[in-house]
């Protein structure tokens, strides 16, 4: 297997109850990686411990805690709970090593399409690709591109077709991931999160040019809303 490729295949056919196995790269030093087979699922309530201990990892890892707004317990809760969202892990050997959430906003208090000045009807439509967390020592296996391939597909497949996100201007990382990935900033630098700055993106299908037909196609979720 080649650094950051993802391989995955289907173990069973029930969406709530369905696992993936993930072959990964797994670093064992400063320069040695290990290939690691890691199980693909949505979680559970039983999984909040590992979700809290995954956060306080990232966070307390961080040069800079204004890149990342903590959540607490009962927000995760209440997000595994909604059968709307799609909250998803990645475990190796039982333990948590990446997690990735994708938001349905019932409340308009926390509806991004608010801060874009979209109508009514077109915030019933708006989804969140909320946070992506990594362990350290699985970070170059392009998960984050990974999970917002899969966030937008099921947004989309859904029926919220306006799928936005927000990022500290100055995480140039995730800021590079969301790009390649098709995210552009509609509103730069908006205070978020108890006084947090922060750019507000949507998901834009990549177009790409055939060389063939000389005419331009989207890639991926050719239903999605540009604004």
């Amino acid at each position: 297997m080649q650094g950051g490729t993802i391989e995955w295949r289907k173990n069973t056919l029930e969406h709530q109850l369905k696992t993936e196995e993930i072959t990964l790269l797994r670093r064992t030093g400063l320069s040695n990686s290990k290939q690691a087979v890691c199980t693909l699922r949505r979680l559970l309530l039983s999984d909040l411990h590992q979700i809290m201990q995954l956060q306080e990892r990232i966070v307390r890892a961080l040069p800079d805690k204004n890149l990342f707004y903590p959540d607490t317990a009962d927000f995760y809760i209440s997000m595994i709970n909604s059968s709307k969202n799609l909250v998803e892990g990645i475990f190796f050997n039982g333990k948590l090593i990446a997690f990735s959430l994708l938001l349905i906003p019932d409340s308009l208090d926390y509806n991004l399409g608010v801060d874009i000045g979209l109508s009514q009807e077109d915030l019933s439509s708006v989804a969140h690709a909320e946070m992506i967390f990594v362990d350290p020592a699985f970070r170059g296996n392009k998960l984050q591109r990974f999970f917002l391939k899969r966030r937008i597909e099921y947004a989309s497949d859904n029926g919220y077709f306006i799928i936005l996100t927000t990022v500290a201007p100055s995480n140039k990382a995730s800021l590079n991931n969301l790009r390649k990935s098709g995210f552009k900033i509609l509103k730069p630098n908006v205070i978020k999160y108890g006084g947090m700055l922060r750019h507000i993106l949507q998901y834009q299908p990549i177009i790409e040019k055939s060389s063939e037909t000389k005419q331009e196609s989207a890639v991926d979720c050719d239903k999605v809303r540009i604004l």
